[in-house]
């Protein structure tokens, strides 16, 4: 059996299982079904912070983001990208692919689109270092909805439009990490390891309060493979922090049960090594946890016991007031982030000379759904 058509078979497999339109208890009723790409044109996009007006998210439409590593996507590349990522386009590979020029089959950055996958692969070495505000050098593959168009994320519908009752909200995709490189300058020589570097991919999602559209989206994410460590709070509560003070507010976890994320099935947990086989990962975030949420970001004071919260919103974060009903809350854009920052001393240094990392990501099959 050819590996596409076994792939097709577990899409179809997933899909029966996850995209009913029966209304019985556990079903999955999609926002977003995977689509398969079979033209890419137009999909490669480059841009800056989500909240500048020139983000590079493509709306009512799948979108392959390349942020901090210059334009890569204006190119075409022709070597096989997939030595790192592990997705194999078909010929000719430069219909599917973008990245650097003058491309090396070494590993000159790119990113692919084809059919249900996607990948991606991060290179700090050809790039200029340059210093990143509230992140790190980083991919993003999702699908984003216009202002008419953003679907309720905790509000389940039936056939004919109407609501029939709260719901979770749903993220998932078959992910591998198959290559990641981490390199440190010390004594004018390169070591491979070294103090190790930062590797990320997760599943997200942006959601903005309809009752207050001047505030920030808020995101939230499930961290499903983390270079240097992926263990669930011993205390049950997730991140919840903001990337700048005119950034958003994110609340983040590996796949674990905490006050902000729920699994409900689990066959990986976060990853830590390397993997080549593409394996399924799902988070729900559920009513509970989004009103837990927005509880913790809208406790943000100088006086609050949460170090990541112990600000002064509009000035050292970014402002608060959003509505505790998780039914007011739309999805804005959601999908799959891969992403690299250089760590020196032990803080993030993206613009460090004396640092190095690269990462390569498989992606098939993103969905986002409610679930009840």
């Amino acid at each position: 059996m050819s590996s596409n058509w076994r792939r097709s078979l577990l899409l179809a497999a997933a899909c029966a299982a996850l995209c009913s339109n029966t209304f019985a208890q556990n079903v999955f009723v999609p926002l977003k079904d995977p689509d398969f790409l079979n033209s890419v044109n137009g999909l490669f996009t480059t841009g800056g912070q989500y909240r500048d007006p020139n983000n590079g998210v493509l709306q009512d439409n799948w979108s392959m983001l390349v942020r901090w590593q210059g334009d890569l996507v204006s190119n075409t590349v022709s070597y096989d990208l997939g030595t790192f990522t592990g997705v194999h386009v078909p010929q000719p590979a430069y219909t599917w692919q973008r990245g650097q020029q003058p491309e090396n089959s070494a590993g000159t950055p790119g990113v692919q689109l084809y059919g249900y996958r996607a990948g991606m692969l991060i290179n700090t070495w050809t790039i200029p270092h340059i210093s990143i505000v509230g992140g790190g050098y980083n991919d993003m593959y999702g699908y984003a909805w216009s202002a008419g168009r953003r679907p309720d994320a905790f509000v389940m519908y039936n056939s004919y439009g109407g609501p029939i009752g709260p719901a979770s909200l749903v993220l998932q995709a078959s992910l591998a990490v198959p290559w990641f490189g981490s390199w440190s300058l010390a004594n004018g020589a390169w070591t491979f390891g070294g103090e190790q570097q930062s590797g990320q991919l997760a599943l997200f999602a942006y959601l903005e309060d309809k009752t207050r559209l001047d505030l920030p989206p808020i995101a939230i994410i499930g961290e499903t493979w983390d270079s240097r460590s992926a263990s669930c709070p011993a205390d049950g509560r997730g991140f919840v922090g903001f990337d700048y003070s005119r950034g958003v507010w994110f609340g983040s976890a590996a796949l674990c049960n905490t006050d902000i994320t729920t699994v409900f099935y689990r066959p990986w947990p976060t990853q830590t090594g390397l993997y080549s086989d593409e394996r399924f990962f799902r988070i729900h975030i559920t009513p509970t946890n989004w009103q837990n949420l927005i509880a913790r970001i809208n406790s943000a004071n100088p006086g609050n016991a949460d170090v990541n919260l112990r600000c002064t919103p509009g000035s050292t974060c970014p402002p608060t007031g959003y509505s505790s009903d998780p039914n007011n809350y739309r999805v804005q854009y959601a999908g799959v982030i891969a992403e690299v920052a250089l760590i020196e001393n032990g803080g993030t240094n993206t613009a460090s000379q004396n640092r190095q990392a690269s990462m390569g990501v498989d992606i098939y099959g993103v969905g986002i759904y409610v679930s009840r």
